[in-house]
């Protein structure tokens, strides 16, 4: 998850970097709005990833749903393709795309 993290990091700062460029080097002047605004999709993504990552260690949606401030039912239902009640690591678990 460090790794993953570091990514994420790296991804906004590549976002900034490319923005504040622009086309002909003249920075954008809303250069750092725009690579913040793309964050909660990088953010939501990280979390797919950690909630997987959880699963496959053995953790419960309860505990997945208190860590993340909502239900063990909510966590699954937006984690998974199918929240099915009988999914168990590896079923079901697959963050969509």
């Amino acid at each position: 998850m460090v790794s993953a993290g570091c990514v994420l990091l790296v991804h906004i700062e590549g976002e900034l970097a490319g923005i504040a460029a622009g086309d002909g080097g003249v920075p954008d002047r809303a250069a750092h709005c725009t690579a913040v605004a793309r964050i909660p999709r990088l953010t939501d993504h990280l979390v797919r990833l950690a909630v997987l990552a959880d699963r496959q260690a053995g953790a419960s949606w309860p505990q997945i749903g208190r860590a993340l401030g909502i239900s063990g039912e909510a966590a699954r239902a937006r984690c998974t393709r199918r929240g099915t009640a009988g999914s168990r690591p590896g079923q079901g678990d697959v963050p969509p795309r």
